[in-house]
């Protein structure tokens, strides 16, 4: 595998920090565009915070036996059906291919066939690995981490609860971000009920935590 370390966030810095001992987890495909553009907006950045920003700031202010969390901080988390979020990875490679390519990142997305059956066998036999189908689980752990945890269909009312506990002062319009979602439907078709139980077997484990519809834990 290529060396992406300079960019592939890990559970020791995909936290954002916010006032009020708030700490928001991220996890990609869950929402993170849009929780990285609300802490872009309340610290008035023009570019995201990166990994090395804040792998830096965990270093600095973590509770060193509680990585990546600040001491008694209150902890938010977004959860997404592994289903949805699978696809929503695959729609996510093949759209930003070409932007990787020019910003000199080409090697950290794969290529990844049309057909979606493909890439489940490639997903089984290991030859396709990337960040974005990592499982929720090593992301964020378990959801009895966290203080809320709130579905991605959630994610507005999620913004508006951090603009509030952490007394960000941001206006409903500042709230209304647009998140990083694919418009290119490449794999947009009903799958197979057997696609299905192997997906579900791949993220055996977020199924099993509960990083998942509420209904769906197992």
């Amino acid at each position: 595998m290529q060396n992406t370390s300079l960019y592939e966030m890990s559970p020791a810095d995909n936290v954002l920090y916010f006032p009020n001992n708030v700490d928001v987890r991220l996890c990609p495909k869950n929402g993170m565009s849009t929780l990285k553009e609300l802490y872009r907006i309340h610290r008035g950045h023009d570019e995201y915070i990166g990994r090395a920003g804040r792998l830096d700031k965990v270093r600095k202010e973590g509770d060193q036996f509680d990585i990546p969390f600040r001491k008694d901080s209150f902890r938010l988390a977004v959860r997404r059906d592994p289903i949805d979020r699978f696809k929503s990875a695959c729609e996510y490679i093949v759209a930003n291919q070409a932007r990787h390519i020019r910003r000199g990142r080409g090697n950290e997305l794969p290529s990844l066939d049309s057909d979606i059956e493909k890439v489940i066998i490639s997903m089984e036999d290991g030859s396709v690995k990337n960040n974005h189908f990592y499982t929720q689980s090593w992301y964020m752990g378990v959801p009895e981490d966290y203080d809320i945890v709130v579905d991605i269909s959630e994610l507005n009312r999620l913004l508006v609860l951090i603009n509030e506990s952490s007394a960000l002062g941001l206006s409903a319009d500042r709230l209304n971000i647009h998140d990083n979602a694919s418009t290119m439907k490449v794999y947009d078709g009903i799958m197979t009920a057997d696609q299905i139980a192997r997906i579900n077997t791949l993220y055996e484990k977020d199924f099993r935590r509960g990083w998942c519809k509420i209904d769906d834990r197992i």
